[in-house]
């Protein structure tokens, strides 16, 4: 009985035993514990990424506003090696906020959880640091992130990381080797500034951009050589980042064919250089990686090495790469005379070209879609402009003070001509591509040069004050003159023929107009002020005659009508749809005379 009785109390310890063991492995949220090579409280695998809820006691979390996770916002424990949770209390634990560890003295190692974003200026001045896990979601370390953390020194830089912000590792000065993931795009300035024992420093091929004094102070980092210039890499790219050259003296410099960056004043007062070639591999240059370079004449390099490039000692361009010229890139090299264009460009920016008199043919490409506003402000020396068919909009004053002739694709796609997108060109021939539908207000205006214009058989509207009011427009060429008569015209000053008064159809003087049967209405201003006409003859199709349609036709002397005089006195009319002081005084129909009624 009594063995019995123990056996009874024996089973019953085992019980609670385990009841605690299971316990222990859920924080009283529903979230499981997670211990990797172990197994779930359902019997699943241990291997289970980003769930792990095990963390050091004294951090502090803050729920977000969404409700949607946490972050760690301060440490108050002792403990001097910091393990901060994928979850907590079910959700994702997604930043370090700053100051959550700034001056934690004692703080030894921390490892990051991998759930966590964003590493804010969080672990500033924690001296005793000397090892940091990453966690596989980490993107962004902030700025001051482990600023002053002078035990560290060895940090490996995950993938998943694509900036390091401002003095992210600053004042580091036992820092020897640093590894960057190929994610990284952007280390900003001063980012390792006084790592003065860093040796080691492994860039990934993803960086695009690299601030100033990123490395100041960093007088004993390992460079790898390549033809007169100092650059950091990686074990499959050594040449990434060019840091500078090692001869200043040099007129001409090769860069390395792999080079993704090249280092703010990489080249200063290298002025010796005249010709430079860069790579289309570069990903981006730094503003002032030439400062100083004033005698570069002759420049082959993708777009994203214009800004740093230009100036008004080039004379010869070729663009290799890249997908736009940016706004004001050669903005006043007026010594640029020749220029090739990548056929990757398909924009070009507001006044790229602006003030360039030297260049005297340019050349569009294929696959630009868009030329901003003043592109080609102030060219006065080009000559041609070939516009290829891929250019869908022209903006404003584009090719103003350029007298160039414009010379458009066989099949463009641009459908509007936009306000004021030849505002001021001084060429005396406009040719408007087919497939254009709309000139808008202002488009012309300040043309005083303008000649000659042709406008296709697509337009059906003309705006506002399109040309200026004292504009010299002698020829108004059209190749149909049904549609001529359909367009839409705002005003009558919105007609060249107003000012032109001549009208020529594919190529001939047009004196004695034909409107064909097809035509059905006479639009409004359709024939204002084209006082070169002497005779009209109306097709039997029209049904409507506008206001001013024939006004200032003072030429004209005789108006037949290819139908009967029942019919033309059905036709809607206005009284002014001809210009009283013309001498016409009767309509001539297939079946008699009908006398003109003038206001």
């Amino acid at each position: 009985m009594k063995k019995n009785f123990l056996l009874f109390i024996c089973i019953l310890l085992c019980a609670a035993l385990l009841a605690a063991a299971l316990t222990a492995c859920n924080d009283g949220d529903g979230t499981q514990t997670v211990t990797p090579g172990g197994e779930g409280q359902d019997g699943s695998s241990g291997d289970i990424e980003y769930n792990s809820t095990e963390y050091t006691p004294g951090l502090v979390f803050d729920l977000s506003q969404d409700k949607q996770h946490y972050s760690v916002i301060d440490y108050t424990g002792l403990a001097p090696d910091v393990v901060i949770p994928d979850i907590y209390q079910g959700k994702p634990v997604k930043e370090i906020a700053n100051e959550a560890f700034d001056h934690c003295s004692d703080l030894r190692s921390v490892v990051i959880g991998n759930n966590v974003v964003t590493i804010a200026d969080s672990f500033s001045n924690c001296y005793a640091l000397a090892s940091v896990e990453f966690g596989a979601s980490v993107a962004t370390i902030g700025l001051k992130a482990f600023y002053n953390c002078t035990s560290l020194y060895s940090i490996i830089i995950p993938d998943s990381v694509t900036s390091i912000g401002w003095e992210a590792f600053s004042g580091c000065s036992n820092l020897t080797n640093v590894a960057i993931g190929g994610g990284v795009a952007d280390i900003d300035d001063y980012a390792f500034k006084g790592c003065s024992n860093l040796t080691d420093f492994a860039v990934g091929d993803g960086v695009t951009s690299i601030g100033e004094h990123a490395f100041e102070g960093c007088n004993n980092l390992r460079y790898n050589e390549y033809a007169n210039a100092y650059y950091l890499g990686n074990s499959k790219n050594s040449y990434v980042v060019l840091i500078s050259v090692n001869n200043s003296s040099l007129d001409k410099y090769e860069i390395a064919p792999t080079t993704r960056y090249i280092f703010s004043e990489a080249f200063l007062n290298c002025t010796n250089i005249t010709s430079i070639v860069i790579p289309d591999s570069v990903n981006d240059v730094a503003d002032d990686a030439f400062a100083g370079c004033q005698n570069i004449a002759f420049a082959t390099m993708p777009t994203v090495a214009i800004r740093a490039v230009a100036s008004e000692s080039l004379q010869t361009v070729v663009l290799t790469g890249g997908d736009s010229i940016e706004d004001t890139a050669f903005y006043g090299c007026s010594n640029l005379t020749s220029i090739v264009i990548s056929d990757s460009v398909i924009s070009i920016g507001r006044y790229a070209f602006s003030g360039c008199s030297g260049l005297t043919l340019i050349t569009i490409p294929d696959r630009v879609e868009s030329i901003g506003e003043y592109a080609f402000n102030e060219c006065s020396g080009l000559k041609s402009i070939i516009v290829s068919n891929s250019v869908k909009s022209i903006g404003k004053c584009a090719f103003s003070g350029c007298s160039a002739e414009i010379i458009w694709g066989d099949d463009p796609q641009i459908t509007e001509i936009i306000e004021w997108a030849f505002a001021g060109y001084e060429g005396e021939n406009v040719v408007i591509p087919n497939g254009v539908t709309g000139i808008a207000d202002y488009a012309f205006y300040d043309c005083y040069e303008l000649v000659s214009i042709t406008i296709p058989s697509s337009v059906t509207h003309i705006g506002n004050l399109v040309f200026p009011v004292f504009c010299n427009i002698k020829e108004v060429h059209i190749t149909d003159v049904a549609t001529w008569c359909g367009i839409d015209f705002a005003s009558a000053s919105s007609n060249p023929l107003y000012y032109a008064h001549s009208l020529y159809l594919n190529g001939e003087l047009v004196t004695d107009l034909v409107i064909p049967d097809s035509v059905t209405s006479i639009g409004e201003y359709a024939f204002y002020g084209c006082s070169g006409l002497t005779s009209v003859t109306i097709g039997e199709g029209v049904t409507s005659i506008g206001d001013y349609a024939f006004a200032s036709c003072i030429g004209l002397t005789s108006v037949t009508f290819e139908g009967t005089v029942e019919e033309w006195n059905e036709i809607d009319k206005r009284q002014s749809w001809l210009d009283p002081n013309c001498p016409v005084t009767e309509i001539v129909c297939s079946d008699g005379t009908v006398s003109v009624e003038k206001e």
